[in-house]
């Protein structure tokens, strides 16, 4: 084995270490990462018990609703579909009358780190899941920066990033999942700039297609535009590599196809589900505005979080403002990173006409850094970059913190080199300790008269600055000692120095006071997937004829119905079949805030003192409403079956069967005019349904519906799982099966074993026509597009494995 290879074995094991002594109450201690124990509501509004034993002052994370509501329960449900049933995640059944999973992207069930708690779930497997995510940042931040500085340097830039503000406030969403993944796209492109071959093109598919399975388009857009262009201009600005670019190039496009062939199996089902659905990254729903920030007042303040990250104090909690409001925190790396990245952009900048100069990465991360921090304040000179096709639709402010933050950990390692090597300019140092140091004295006085008025908090920005400045000034003494001739007698390990500097105010600034002293971490023992008690009575009740439940005031709170395998009309998701959110607008009318417009989650309150909206339950099968108003009094329909504290179930008699025989239908022609037809005073769910018309074949069916109306009959749900559904019916005379599950591409029926046509029933169910008698009606979920992906996904697989089986050939009779 090589030095290189065996520092690079060191630093792998050596970053482990760390990372996993960082976090060793959730690694290997008794505590909890997952929000939903004590942060957010899941199975009550406090959290997993309905009284709240752990009590946190305040959220050392930015949103841990989105993974408490959505990552952390739909682990669970992807362990229950891959373990119990034994089918790859494809639908998920229970959210929403059912829905795509896998092609939702967010729900990442292809990505690698996933295995981990879909085969075991647990919450030490989400602790891992967490922790290795940090890991691989900063283990390909390494490895990227080992091409360039030696090995103290690249620990330093892992560590950086590893520990960069962006991953730790967004610590557990999971769009994380791509965004630390961001080095090991420029590492994989560095290894194909350099090492031309298979192994390369190898590297770089597989690269891209794990950050395609890690699910987030708008995070992966980011990261492919990011090293893309790094790629080009790589290539472009290096002599050396000039001379050969069209060869790099065609090495660069071949990977990046076989890339794209390795993930077909999750694109093809994404891009389907694109086509029908609503979601919200449409433009329209995030404002447009979003890409990029109109330039705000207090700009420099916000900066200010940058080097002092509790400058303001936690992110949900301004100390001007009474520990309440946002405190202007998105992401931060310290003014150790913001010396390093000065000193390693100083020294680039000074050596661009060097003879004989080595190509540095320095010039391409400060420009892009720059570029980023002006995009994140709304400067006009680069606000048309969220115009441009695809980017108009990320959210900016957001999203490229992780680019920033990549940036500038690039940037202190090549500067810790820098110094290290003692060719670093005593006017560099300089610049690097004056700029950080103007900037906090600026930003102090600014905020000086509202800080006078503090009677309390006023520790959170006298500690950060304190903090601050004993490392600046540290950084500033090691650095103006590297350019002493002493430095060049005694060679200290100044690389070390600089890099325990970093690591110091890393963890320290933000780190160990918000989750080692402000907030109390929830015992692994408070489990969200242990259950409730109500969770208990809901499974035995909904067992027999899979009724569904509906949720309000954040108990069992989406998507924890599906976690337990209970099926629920409410979804929390990034994107819904295109039927859904108008079928619960139509029929619960107009709710508050963004409930029924971007999301459907219980949140608004419904007594169901309406007839159209007690028709809502029925069209939806819903048996079960938990609640904690009394809906006894509301209608005799309603009847208390279960109570608890914080937590009252009803019974709703009004129910329709989840499959339904009707011996009356109309014919619609559209969906708009199917959804006026199901709001309308004349329409009786209970005793005829709707078809919406899909050719002639359909309303020759409806035409052949003979006799009086009678009342829907139940038919007998034999199996329900995700992909099959098999029931039998009795039908008096020539019937529609409704099964009032989504309509969606992919659902095959057969009636007796005879394949028959799907049409849509209600507005957005699954119908399907049978003749007199008994019949066994069965539904298969067999998409096209999973199918064509899959063989697209192998035959790429194949080919990789084939390109590193020459490669090894090759290698084996070189001399």
């Amino acid at each position: 084995m090589t030095r290189d290879r065996r520092e690079n074995l060191a630093g792998a094991v050596l970053l482990f270490v760390l990372i996993s002594i960082a976090y060793l109450p959730f690694s290997f201690g008794n505590k909890t990462l997952m929000s939903s124990s004590a942060e957010t509501a899941s199975l009550y509004p406090t959290g997993a018990l309905p009284d709240s034993s752990v009590r946190i002052p305040t959220l050392k994370g930015l949103d841990p609703g989105a993974a408490g509501w959505q990552t952390e329960p739909e682990f669970w449900l992807e362990h229950n579909l891959v373990v119990n049933e034994h089918v790859v995640p494809l639908w998920n059944p229970y959210s929403g009358y059912g829905e795509p999973l896998a092609a939702d992207q967010l729900s990442q069930p292809f990505f690698p780190l996933t295995w981990l708690v879909t085969a075991h779930p647990s919450l030490r497997s989400y602790n891992w899941f967490i922790i290795l995510r940090f890991y691989l940042a900063a283990l390909f931040t390494f490895l990227y920066l080992r091409y360039f500085v030696r090995f103290w340097a690249a620990i330093g830039g892992g560590i950086a990033f590893a520990f960069t503000g962006y991953l730790i406030l967004y610590f557990n969403i999971a769009h994380l999942s791509v965004e630390c993944l961001i080095p090991a796209l420029f590492w994989a492109f560095e290894f194909l700039v350099r090492k031309r071959g298979p192994a390369s093109i190898v590297a770089l598919a597989v690269a891209i297609a794990v950050v395609i399975f890690g699910g987030m388009p708008e995070s992966a857009l980011l990261a492919f535009g990011a090293a893309y262009l790094y790629f080009i201009v790589r290539v472009i600005t290096d002599p050396v590599e000039r001379a050969r670019m069209g060869r790099t190039f065609a090495y660069g496009a071949a990977a990046t196809v076989l890339g794209v062939g390795i993930s077909a199996c999750l694109m093809l089902p994404a891009l389907e589900f694109l086509r029908l659905s609503t979601n919200q990254h449409d433009p329209r729903l995030i404002g447009g505005l979003i890409s990029g920030h109109i330039y705000d007042p207090y700009a420099l303040h916000y900066f200010g979080n940058y080097l002092v990250p509790l400058m303001f104090g936690p992110p949900w909690s301004n100390i001007m403002n009474g520990f309440s409001g946002w405190a202007g925190t998105r992401g931060f790396f310290g003014t150790a990173g913001a010396f390093l990245a000065i000193v390693a952009t100083g020294g680039a900048l000074t050596e661009l006409r060097a003879p004989g100069r080595t190509w540095s990465p320095a010039p391409f991360f400060a420009i892009i850094a720059v570029a980023l921090m002006l995009k994140r304040f709304g400067s006009p000179a680069v606000e048309w970059v969220g115009s441009l096709p695809g980017f108009d639709l990320i959210n900016f402010p957001k999203y490229e913190e992780a680019e920033i933050g990549f940036c500038v950990a690039v940037l202190a390692g090549l500067g810790i080199e820098r110094i290290a090597s003692g060719k670093l300019q005593p006017a560099i140092t300089w610049v690097a300790t004056v700029v950080p140091l103007a900037l906090l004295t600026t930003i102090t006085g600014i905020v000086r008269p509202d800080f006078l008025t503090l009677t309390m908090h006023t520790k959170f920005l006298t500690h950060g600055v304190a903090l601050a400045l004993v490392i600046l000034g540290a950084l500033a003494i090691v650095a103006w000692y590297s350019t002493t001739a002493r430095f060049e007698a005694r060679r200290v390990p100044i690389a070390l120095l600089c890099t325990v500097l970093l690591a110091t105010e890393a963890v320290m600034s933000y780190f160990v006071p918000m989750w080692y002293s402000v907030v109390e971490e929830a015992p692994i023992t408070r489990s969200a997937p242990a259950g409730a008690p109500f969770v208990s009575f809901l499974k035995a009740g909904t067992a027999l004829n899979r009724a569904r439940f509906f949720g309000e005031d954040a108990i069992l709170y989406p998507d924890w119905s599906a976690a337990f395998g209970i099926s629920d009309v409410r979804d929390l998701n990034a994107m819904y079949d295109n039927r859904y959110l108008p079928f619960v607008r139509t029929l619960l009318g107009a709710q508050p805030g963004s409930e029924g417009i971007d999301r459907f989650t219980g949140s608004a309150e419904t007594i169901f003192d309406t007839p159209l909206q007690r028709r809502f339950l029925a069209l939806s099968s819903v048996e079960y409403v938990g609640t904690q108003q009394n809906l006894s009094s509301v209608s005799s329909q309603f009847s208390l079956v279960f109570s608890a504290p914080l937590v009252h179930i009803y019974h709703f008699a009004g129910a329709l069967p989840r499959l339904a025989v009707y011996s009356a239908a109309t014919v619609v022609n559209s969906d708009e005019d199917a959804l006026e037809a199901l709001a309308g005073t004349s329409f009786d769910p209970h005793s005829a349904a709707l078809v919406t018309q899909d050719g002639p074949a359909a309303r020759d069916a409806v035409a052949h519906l003979a006799g009086p109306r009678r009342a829907v009959a139940a038919g007998t749900i034999v199996t329900y799982s995700s992909q099959f559904i098999q029931g039998t019916v009795d039908a008096r005379t020539s019937s529609l099966v409704v099964l009032n599950d989504t309509y969606y591409p992919g659902w095959i029926a057969y009636v007796d074993g005879s394949e028959s046509p799907i049409v849509v029933a209600n507005y957005m169910f699954r119908g399907v026509f049978v003749s007199p008698g008994h019949h066994v009606v069965t539904f298969r979920y067999r998409p096209a597009s999973f199918r064509i992906g899959l063989i697209i996904t192998l035959a790429s697989i194949l080919i990789a494995a084939s390109l590193l089986g020459i490669g090894m050939v090759k290698a084996k009779g070189s001399p």
